[in-house]
């Protein structure tokens, strides 16, 4: 039964407050003296030694990578190239289609002036009135009948031989170069 009463803790009371018997009644409990713990110092280590590293050695430019930037540099100075070329003929085109149009213009107008020259009834009552041109009589009106079907024979040169075939075919392929050849320059 001791054992009992040594564990069990005695409370005192403030109202409806339950206090334990140790309680000192402050907040903060200062430290005893040897609670307090005293700083102890490190002792110095020694600066680390980085470990030396052999760097690697610069190795040869691969032939495959040269070329390939040399082709990837052609092909971009191409698509420039193409690009100024497109600008150019578009400019070409702009150019062309203000001429047009400025021509069309002019020829509305200059169309005018020659129907507006020529006094069609005038010169029909000048020329049948002096005979030297009369109106078309009925006897001298011919009517085609074109009711036939149309005939054709076309000869061809009965010799024609493997070489005119083949100089034919040559000239034909040459011209089709030439238009080829034209389009791009």
């Amino acid at each position: 039964m001791e054992a009992e009463a040594k564990h069990r803790r005695e409370y005192t009371t403030y109202g409806n407050v339950a206090y334990h018997a140790g309680y000192g009644g402050s907040v903060i409990q200062a430290p005893s003296r040897e609670a307090i713990p005293i700083p102890q110092t490190r002792p110095k280590r020694r600066a680390a030694a980085r470990p030396k590293v052999r760097v690697r050695e610069a190795g040869e430019v691969s032939v495959f990578a040269v070329s390939g930037f040399l082709v990837l540099l052609g092909l971009a100075l191409m698509l420039i190239f193409s690009y100024s070329q497109i600008n150019e003929i578009h400019t070409g085109t702009v150019v062309l289609q203000d001429q047009l149009a400025d021509l069309q213009k002019e020829e509305v107008s200059l169309m005018a002036r020659e129907q507006m020259a020529y006094d069609l009834q005038a010169i029909e009552k000048q020329e049948t009135g002096d005979g030297s041109m009369s109106k078309p009589r009925s006897s001298q009106q011919v009517i085609l009948d074109d009711s036939n079907e149309d005939n054709a024979v076309l000869y061809q040169n009965e010799s024609s031989t493997l070489i005119t075939w083949i100089g034919q075919a040559v000239k034909n392929i040459g011209s089709l170069f030439s238009n080829v050849l034209s389009y791009f320059y």
